[in-house]
C-alpha cells in the first residue's frame, strides 16, 4: 500500500501594508495612520466614489515618510486632497 503524498501549497506572498495617512474622517470611517493588509477593505470602496483622488493617501508603508513629506509641501496634489478632507469636502 503506498501513501500519498499531502499535496504541499507554495508559499504566499506576505500581502502588501497599506497606511492611511489622511486625516480622520468623521464617523470613523477611516482613521488617520491606519494600517491595512493587502488593501482598504472593500466597506470603505464607497469613500472613492465621493473622493477618488483618496488612494493618493493610501501608500504603502515603505512610502510612508516620501507620502508625508508631499502632503506638508504645498501644491502637491497630495497636500490639495489632504486640505479638502480636513475642511470636508
Amino acid at each position: 500500500m503506498t501513501r500519498k503524498k499531502p499535496v504541499v501549497e507554495p508559499p504566499k506572498p506576505p500581502e502588501q501594508q497599506m497606511i492611511y495617512l489622511g486625516p480622520t474622517l468623521s464617523g470613523g470611517r477611516l482613521a488617520q495612520n491606519a494600517v491595512y493588509r493587502g488593501g482598504v477593505p472593500p466597506q470603505y470602496s464607497y469613500l472613492f466614489e465621493v473622493e477618488p483622488e483618496l488612494g493618493l493617501l493610501i501608500v504603502p508603508v515603505e512610502s510612508l515618510v516620501e507620502t508625508r513629506r508631499k502632503i506638508e509641501e504645498l501644491g502637491t496634489p497630495e497636500n490639495a486632497v489632504y486640505e479638502r478632507l480636513m475642511k470636508g469636502v
